[in-house]
C-alpha cells in the first residue's frame, strides 16, 4: 500500500480520494448520521383486545398430559415442546407437539415411560391448503417409542 502512495501517482490517488471523500461530507452535511425518528404509537387499552380460540376450527386437538406422580421427577416438570416446520416440503409450516408419558410410581431405575395409550402420543399436525391441519400421527410413527 505504501508502494502505491509513493511518487506522483500516489500523491494523484491520495488527491482523488481525499476529494471524493469531501464530496461524500458535502452531500451529507447537515443531515443527522442517526435514522429518522418513528411515530411514537398509540397506547392500546388491553381492555379492548379481544382473542378467539380457534384450535378447535382449525383441527388441532392436542392436550399436553404430563405422567404426574407422587415424586414430581423431573421430566414432569418440564412441559412438552412445540416445532413448527415444513415436515413434507410443501411450502405450509406443520406443527409437532412433544407430549408426555405415563410413569410408574414410584419409578424404578429400569422402568421406562409408556406412551402407547394415544393421551400420551406425541401429535403431527400437517397443514392443509385451506390453513387447516390434519393429524398425522400414526402415519408418520411420530407418535413416540414406549
Amino acid at each position: 500500500m505504501m508502494m502505491l502512495l509513493s511518487g506522483s501517482y500516489g500523491r494523484r490517488v491520495a488527491a482523488l480520494f481525499l476529494g471524493l471523500s469531501f464530496v461524500g461530507c458535502i452531500s451529507t452535511w447537515g443531515q443527522s448520521p442517526f435514522p429518522p425518528k418513528l411515530p411514537t404509537p398509540k397506547p392500546i387499552n388491553p381492555a379492548q383486545l379481544r382473542f378467539t380460540d380457534i384450535t378447535e376450527k382449525l383441527g388441532i386437538h392436542f392436550r399436553h398430559q404430563p405422567g404426574l406422580t407422587s415424586q414430581k421427577y423431573i421430566i414432569e416438570s418440564f412441559g412438552g415442546g412445540v416445532a413448527i416446520f415444513d415436515f413434507d416440503n410443501d411450502g405450509r409450516p406443520d406443527i409437532f407437539f412433544a407430549n408426555g408419558a405415563a410413569l410408574k410410581d414410584p419409578a424404578g431405575p429400569s422402568d421406562r415411560p409408556e406412551k402407547t395409550d394415544p393421551t400420551f402420543w406425541n401429535r403431527l399436525y400437517h397443514q392443509e391448503k385451506d390453513g387447516t391441519f390434519t393429524d398425522v400421527t400414526a402415519k408418520s410413527g411420530l407418535a413416540g417409542r414406549f
